[in-house]
């Protein structure tokens, strides 16, 4: 289980990179065709990965948090 100052610290880091990612909506609207799309599904599976890490409560010791296969699936086809 990690320490309150770790989980502190990848709560912390979680906020930023989903601040970063988010930015790949604004890549996608403003680059058309197969880049702009490429990078706001790189960015989509990013926050869900992030999801994953908060529905775990940022334990990256307990088991690996992950989105599944059809979270992942989702994610692609909603673009």
């Amino acid at each position: 289980m990690p320490s309150p100052e770790l989980r502190a610290c990848l709560q912390f880091e979680g906020v930023r990179a989903r601040g970063l990612l988010e930015h790949g909506r604004l890549f996608r609207e403003r680059v058309p065709g197969r880049i702009g799309r490429g990078v706001w599904l790189f960015a989509r599976g990013g926050l869900a990965a992030l999801a994953a890490l908060e529905r775990s409560d940022w334990d990256v010791y307990g088991a690996r948090p992950r989105p599944s296969r059809a979270r992942l699936a989702f994610e692609a086809l909603r673009t």
